[in-house]
């Protein structure tokens, strides 16, 4: 399946990480990898990325419709070829492309009456940063978030159209409570991230025994967020809280089994 290969991959070559190697006494500057990219158009219609630094890489091919703002890009440049004037790389496309799914914006109170399902915001910090929850853009557009959750245990990972049906299930909604969007010193933009899954029902019996011995596929997924800051505040970070079991035996929607923790991102701050 496209999504999880490109997933193995952009975890080896998470921002722009490559290689280079020396042949014959001679270096190599070809750099392969499969980066997270945000997908742009040309004036004339055409489609490039940008990294989060603002190097544009130009593909050698049309890309005929764009799926998404963001996307594991299996390329090739050599990186001696840099063009200042513009800012860029003429790049090598090895592959399809895997497009980031959304995490979808809901600016309201969050439900009281709500079947949710715990998750892991992962936090490690590698060099590069990657495998943590960051925000792109200098105008604070974009929050992407590697996601931890568990899929049915009977799902076919080989299988794109069932794994696209069954991602398709998982459900993750931001919300804010309207009037309290900040923090009492109003540093922090404070978001709530909740996650569902269509079929699971906490009204049948032994709902929460049968989610935890279904659910149990363990799946690693970046998801991004268009951010949208209310007007009123300038905050330095996002304070975003979710749902994580504490029941060592995986994931559950069991409301005592659960626990809420906060992860924390830097905004950017015009000057």
């Amino acid at each position: 399946m496209k999504t999880m290969k490109f997933f193995m991959l952009a975890s080896a070559f998470a921002s722009m990480i490559g290689f280079s190697s020396c042949l014959n006494g001679e270096t190599n500057t070809t750099i392969q990898g499969a980066p997270i990219l945000k997908v742009e158009s040309s004036f004339m219609g055409g489609t490039y990325f940008t990294d989060i630094s603002g190097v544009k890489y130009i593909p050698n091919k049309e890309i005929l419709s764009a799926e998404g703002k963001f996307a594991y890009v299996p390329m090739q440049y050599d990186y001696s070829l840099y063009n200042q004037q513009e800012n860029s790389y003429d790049i090598t496309l090895l592959g399809d492309l895997s497009y980031l799914r959304t995490v979808t914006a809901n600016y309201t109170e969050i439900p009281q009456e709500q079947t949710t399902a715990t998750l892991d915001v992962v936090d490690d910090v590698v060099d590069d940063g990657y495998n943590a929850g960051l925000v792109w853009g200098a105008n604070n557009e974009y929050l992407l978030l590697p996601l931890s959750y568990t899929l049915h245990k009977d799902v076919d990972r080989n299988d794109e159209d069932e794994m696209n049906e069954e991602l398709r299930k998982h459900n993750f909604i931001i919300y804010t409570i309207p009037g309290k969007e900040f923090s009492e010193n109003g540093d922090s933009l404070k978001l709530y991230l909740r996650y569902t899954i269509q079929g699971v029902d906490l009204s049948e019996e032994d709902a929460a025994k049968k989610y935890s011995e279904e659910y149990t596929s363990k799946y690693a997924d970046y998801r991004y967020l268009q951010l949208n800051i209310p007007g009123s505040g300038n905050p330095k970070w996002i304070r975003l809280e979710f749902e994580k079991s504490n029941n060592y035996n995986g994931a559950t929607i069991a409301p005592n089994e659960k626990t809420r923790e906060v992860r924390s991102y830097q905004l950017y701050q015009k000057k």
